[in-house]
């Protein structure tokens, strides 16, 4: 086309002729029909209706009306009547021991249903004995905990609405919203005390209100059963608190109606149920929180709590949903843009909300999960819309926020309330039994905001006015298309910048203010203009204390400029966008600019130049003046650890600019190259032990055979192997055996040739699977460990009808368990990468193999490692049960094995429910198990047992990060491990607990000393005490983590031998427990030469009798208690943990 869109009219004897020619680049076949269809509506209604004017002619068809119809056709059958603590009050009856709220930090917290419910109920029957009224505000002045759960339900239980206050909210505002909701209840902690706004609250609460403290023991003796009381679905549930545009924040009121319609959407739609585990993210005052709280409790799921300083640190965050296993994450995008994607195999769906997602995003973390694009204003309870996203799909502008849930209406209306066809833009309304009561005594604001609704029969529907402008795309979905308002969304918050305009022109030295967010800074900071009322313009230094004390640190500009007059539109009115265009480069305001000087000030600059998007940044500039904020914190600590910066959210706030964080990032600097790393280093303590003990050490080596779910292209298979290789260094290893013993070097060549392809398209099926075991085997044979490759990918094409196979192979000196999810993340995701035809970026570096072993030599040197001699020469000096010897033993066996597995409920409670009573791991029971049944009953004796663990997350010096880095991180430790006869199981249980707690340096120290300590007398004098006649090994099935990634699975085929028969196993007995599939599997294997296959198979037995009576002890009522290693932090001795233990037992006596 010679443009974009050319509309042809040509009239004839009998009527207008039209052709509409188009660029296709630009618009869809689809969206040309329906512009004209609109076109011949229009002229239809222009000729029908001639006396109307122009912006009253309907453009929508009679179709497309029909189609909105349908789409608002949302109606289902929900129980609106039961508030949603009706189904917390149900789990406590039907599910009374299950998790409901754990709060993870120093002093981890948890509730069951049945105690949360009883917490609840108490504080709902005392503020009943306190007069409380159905739809009164009750306020919570409390940090997030597992009591502030409790808090909001007993306010709910007894008919009032729960109102959020954030305690770090300004005291101006917290004032104000005490006063403004009327509060004459305020619940809080007894430490509020030591809050500086106390005086203040107190002297409120001596005027209008009651502070009512949770901790009271007058709450802890009221009744615990379900308060009598009638809630219906028109009771508020909770007020929140939003920004407004007359300079003062408005309280929202949302009911019971509305809460209970949108978890049930949810809780569908998201899949939650009894067994999820959902974390709490969003800040408490937000009504992202509700979402969070209500989806984990209404379907019975458990919700997770942290600290907040472990949700703003990128590495902490992702411990927390790896090691919590939660399963749904609500978070938003500015987060999950900084977060590596990294193997989460429980984590099923992740919502983003708060902002606008991108399809770039959505590549990273969709695969394999479900991913949700949610939307909604605080009006319309939380999320009136969501819609499930995947990088598959045809892409829009801008990521579409779905369609409505059930009994919720979206009507996109133009400015005479008509609906608009479907691609035309017009302002979000939302109907529904979600739409808020109203605006809290704001009568006038809630006319204006809510209207009646005239697309409802219902009588009294009401329809809320959002200010968004969005469109319907042709399938029913949304696409949001920014605000039509004042109202902005910077980093994940709502905000009226009429609100931060008012306030600031009540300052007395500002005539007027215009606050927008500048286009470069694409919503991540705030500008103010200002027109002073004297010659003498206000300093930053007056205007921000002012702000401060009234509006909350997001609300709060980063640049103050100060100008003589604002620029105007044609029609006179303040040329927002101008403004939003204007360059900004620093702060008016502020500290003299002083450049970045040394390499690393060069570094910290140019990160925050990348986060915050403001180029001039000087090293005394703080960076919450210029824009920062916890979530983009976040951001900093991404980037500064590409380039070798290890930071803590804490840092940023202790130390807000660049110079200050120089300084002590000093010491916080990560020996990470970024290229090819080459090089010598001795070999690790269990490399050592690998070579020493094994008969053949090349034929040590571990296979994954996958099954991909399409055949990909050969060309970008090679090269996302030698991207892998180049980017993980140990994957280029070969060992030399010198005079000194061996030692692994690292080759530069990234583009060594490892991998290859095999066609078994023309063998019968039955024959594919054994030429593949074959073939497997040979490479086995073939891995070199001088000449290398220790690392091979081998493609085997079955023919069309099969799925192809890929094989990865290394060898156990160069790769460990935790290593294969990072490769196979990688390898996934580089993939993905060379499909779309984009650059392959991979996460940043940590710390290469080879410097860690490096590290490793020092540290072995170190005193605190030779500190731990005594402890492992004691433990080896113990009396521990001999190596056993059979009698019916014949030797002629290889290699005797014996399996034994637990149910899928026995597995889930032994690394779930059980690890509650005592706080354990499933280790301690494990080894409890083990030491019952190989120790005969009173017999005297340690068990001595060899213990391999993963050491890569060991603290060995302060620039070694090791989290990202292929290789292998294990360390072998001896154990003696001992128990009176005839203990009782928890007390059994707890001794085991601290006698592994109590090894020193996770066990690494061992492993040093005896093979790279500098005194030779030293190791020569480990190496000659015995070997413990026991191993256990505790590991993850690839098949749990693969799970998690998108388009392959494990291959059923076998992949042969790991290691050579005749080595037989690492000790006379030895144990390898494995979850897979579900279930805990128990691998018994033992030397042929002193146990036959019964008496083993006896041993495995009798350790499967232990460990289920150990499971059944912990899941009984009379199981649980603590100990020494669970209060360490706190300095107790024991006679101060019994105390704590006679106190809990006098609470659950009361």
């Amino acid at each position: 086309a010679r443009f974009d869109l050319v509309l042809s009219m040509i009239q004839d004897e009998e009527a207008l002729v039209g052709a509409m020619e188009y660029n296709t680049d630009l618009f869809e076949q689809d969206t040309i029909q329906r512009m004209v269809e609109h076109f011949l509506t229009l002229l239809g209604e222009a000729a029908a209706r001639p006396d109307i004017s122009i912006d009253q002619l309907r453009l929508i068809t009679d179709a497309e009306l029909a189609q909105l119809q349908t789409w608002n056709d949302t109606r289902e059958n929900v129980l609106l009547d039961e508030p949603v603590f009706r189904r917390v009050e149900r789990h406590a009856r039907e599910r009374p021991d299950a998790v409901a709220v754990r709060f993870v930090g120093d002093e981890g917290v948890e509730l069951t249903y049945a105690e949360l419910n009883a917490r609840a109920n108490q504080l709902a029957h005392h503020l009943l004995a306190l007069g409380v009224q159905p739809d009164t505000p009750v306020g919570i002045f409390m940090e997030r905990s597992p009591d502030m759960v409790a808090a909001l339900l007993g306010v709910m239980k007894a008919g009032a609405a729960y109102l959020p206050i954030d305690p770090s909210y300004p005291p101006e505002r917290i004032r104000y919203m005490i006063e403004d909701a009327g509060i004459s209840i305020l619940l809080a902690y007894e430490n509020i005390r030591g809050e500086d706004l106390w005086p203040e609250i107190t002297e409120y609460a001596v005027r209008n209100a009651q502070i009512v403290l949770l901790d009271d023991p007058a709450i802890a003796s009221r009744p615990t059963a379900d308060p009598d009381l009638p809630v219906s679905s028109q009771h508020l549930a909770y007020v929140i608190y939003t920004s407004g545009s007359t300079g003062r924040p408005k309280g929202v009121m949302l009911q019971h109606r509305g809460l209970t319609n949108l978890v049930h959407a949810q809780t569908q739609g998201f899949g939650v149920d009894g067994h999820s585990r959902v974390l709490q993210f969003a800040s408490f005052s937000f009504d992202a929180s509700v979402s969070e709280i209500f989806m984990a409790l209404y379907p019975g799921a458990t919700l997770v709590l942290s600290p907040r300083d472990a949700l703003l640190s990128p590495t902490k965050l992702l411990d927390l949903l790896r090691n919590q296993r939660i399963t749904t994450v609500t978070l938003p995008p500015s987060l999950l843009a900084v977060l590596d994607p990294v193997a989460l195999p429980d984590l099923q769906t992740i919502i983003s909300a708060g902002e606008a997602c991108t399809w770039e995003i959505i590549e990273r973390w969709a695969q394999g999960r479900r991913f949700v694009n949610a939307y909604g204003p605080t009006e319309a309870t939380v999320g009136p819309t969501f819609g499930f996203v995947d990088p598959a799909q045809q892409r829009t502008p801008s990521v579409p926020i779905g369609r409505p849930i059930h009994n919720i209406q979206v009507y996109i209306l133009d400015e005479a309330l008509e609906p608009a066809p479907v691609g035309v833009p017009g302002e979000i309304c939302i109907g529904g039994v979600g739409v808020a009561r109203g605006y809290l005594d704001r009568p006038g604001l809630t006319a204006e905001k809510f209207i009646p609704d005239p697309f409802s029969p219902e009588p009294g529907a009401r329809l809320y006015h959002t200010g968004d402008l969005g469109r319907f795309l042709g399938d029913g979905r949304i696409e949001f298309m920014g605000r039509i308002d004042q109202q902005v969304k910077v980093r994940g918050y709502r905000i009226e910048l009429g609100e931060i305009e008012a306030v600031l022109e009540r300052h007395p030295a500002v005539r007027a203010a215009v606050v927008v967010v500048p286009e470069e800074a694409r919503a991540s900071r705030l500008v103010a203009y200002l027109i002073p009322l004297n010659e003498e313009a206000p300093s930053a230094d007056d205007l921000k204390p002012f702000l401060h004390s009234q509006l909350p640190d997001y609300m709060l500009p980063s640049l103050f400029i100060t100008v003589d007059a604002f620029p105007l539109t044609p029609s006179g009115k303040v040329d927002r966008r101008a403004l939003a265009r204007m360059e900004v480069a620093a702060p008016e305001f502020g500290p003299e600019y002083v450049p970045p000087r040394t390499e690393l000030e060069k570094l910290l600059a140019q990160v925050w130049r990348e986060v915050l998007r403001t180029e001039q940044i000087g090293i005394h500039d703080s960076f919450f003046e210029l824009g920062g904020d916890s979530i983009l914190s976040i951001q900093v600590i991404s980037k500064a650890l590409a380039v070798g910066i290890r930071l803590e959210p804490m840092h940023i706030f202790q130390h807000p600019t660049i110079a200050e964080l120089a300084e002590i990032s000093q010491a916080s600097r990560i020996h990470a190259e970024q290229g090819l790393v080459e090089g010598a280093a001795p070999l690790t303590p269990w490399q050592q032990q690998l070579i020493e003990r094994a008969s053949q050490p090349s034929l040590r080596s571990r296979a994954l055979l996958l099954e991909l779910a399409q055949a990909p292209s050969l060309a970008a298979l090679e090269r996302a192997v030698q991207e892998i290789v180049r980017h993980h260094d140990a994957l280029r290893l070969h060992f030399e055996k010198e005079t000194e013993g061996w030692v692994q070097y690292n080759g530069g060549d990234g583009r060594m040739a490892v991998f290859s392809s095999i066609d078994l398209s023309d063998l019968p099926s039955a024959e594919q699977a054994q030429a593949m075991t074959e073939h497997i085997t040979a490479l086995r044979a073939e891995l070199d460990l001088t000449a290398g490759p220790l690392f091979r990918v081998v493609y085997f094409h079955l023919g069309p009808d099969r799925s192809p196979h890929l094989l990865f192979l290394a060898h156990d000196l160069v790769v460990d368990s935790q290593s294969w999810p990072i490769l196979l993340q990688d390898f996934l995701a580089v993939m993905a990468m060379l499909e779309r035809g984009g650059p392959v970026q991979l996460p940043p570096k940590t710390t290469a193999f080879i410097h860690w072993a490096q590290r490793l030599q020092e540290y072995a040197q170190s005193e605190a490692v030779q500190d731990d001699l005594p402890y492992w020469l004691d433990t080896l000096s113990a009396q521990f049960v001999p190596p056993p010897v059979d009698p019916d033993a014949d030797g002629e066996t290889d290699v005797a094995a014996i399996m034994r597995e637990l149910s899928e409920d026995e597995t889930a409670a032994l690394l779930d429910e059980a690890m509650l009573a005592y706080h354990t791991e499933p280790r301690d029971l494990l080894l409890t198990a083990l030491h019952q049944a190989v120790v005969r009953h009173g017999d005297d004796l340690a068990l001595l047992v060899d213990i391999e663990s993963d050491v890569r997350m060991q603290s060995i010096a302060e620039d070694v990060d090791a989290s990202r880095t292929a290789g292998r991180f294990t360390a072998t430790y001896p154990v003696a491990l001992s128990l009176p006869a005839d203990e009782h199981p928890g007390e059994a249980i707890k001794s085991i607990k601290e006698q592994l707690r109590s090894i020193p340096h996770g066990g690494l120290s061992y492993g040093l000393l005896r093979y790279l300590h500098e005194d030779e007398a030293i190791r020569t004098h480990l190496r000659s005490l015995p070997r413990p006649p026991f191993s256990f090994r505790l590991t993850q099935s690839p098949a749990e983590w693969i799970a998690g990634l998108p388009a392959i699975r494990i291959a059923p085929e076998s992949t042969g031998a790991e290691r050579n028969p005749g080595d037989g196993p690492s000790s006379a007995v030895e144990l390898e427990a494995v979850v897979q599939d579900g279930r805990m599997r128990l691998r018994w294997q033992c030397d042929p030469r002193r146990y036959s296959s019964s008496t083993l198979a006896a041993l495995a037995d009798e350790f499967m009798a232990a460990l289920r009576a150990l499971i059944e002890h912990c899941l009984s009522p009379d199981a649980g208690g603590f100990t020494q290693s669970d209060v360490a932090d706190f300095g107790w001795d024991e006679s101060d943990l019994q105390d704590f233990e006679d106190i809990l037992s006098r609470l659950d006596d009361m």
